[in-house]
């Protein structure tokens, strides 16, 4: 019967038996006091979210990804492929850079609303979306997130100046 009551904790009382503090409950006139190592609060999810307890903490995630974070992740990875290549055409870490990204339709507009994080991650002092590399000093083709781009760089040369 001890054991079948505890089922009648209160959240209060579930989250203060975690945090050290006992809990007391009213069976048959008598008052049962569970002490935190009497019991172990086990948390069951009901529902697709990701959820880690740690004691009294507790964080939870929804995996759900929608379209805008699907398009962050498609840049991030678009930065990754820039870096790669800017490593292939052996340009220092400081080197400015002119970069061109062509592809579908779908590509290009998932990227632009990241074009100021692409050119500040890569260093690039112009970005050509929809367009292929003039001259490029490293150009490839390839399938990110099953979109194909191709993706193009050129050293920087600030001819305002000459």
């Amino acid at each position: 019967d001890v054991a079948a009551a505890a089922g009648r904790l209160t959240q209060k009382q579930l989250r203060g038996l975690e945090a050290g503090e006992s809990a007391a409950l009213e069976l048959d006139g008598e008052t049962i006091t569970y002490l935190p190592e009497d019991l172990t609060v086990e948390r069951e999810v009901t529902s697709d979210w990701i959820v880690k307890t740690e004691g009294p903490y507790v964080v939870a995630l929804d995996p759900a990804l929608d379209d805008a974070l699907r398009h962050e992740g498609f840049a991030r990875e678009v930065v990754n492929r820039v870096q790669r290549l800017r490593k292939e055409a052996g340009y220092e870490y400081t080197t400015r850079i002119h970069l061109w990204i062509d592809g579908e339709a779908a590509a290009l507009d998932a990227l632009r609303p990241h074009i100021a994080f692409i050119e500040e991650e890569t260093l690039a002092r112009c970005l050509e979306l929809g367009a292929r590399a003039v001259e490029a000093d490293v150009e490839q083709e390839m399938e990110i997130d099953g979109r194909k781009v191709v993706l193009g760089v050129r050293r920087y040369e600030d001819r305002s100046s000459v």
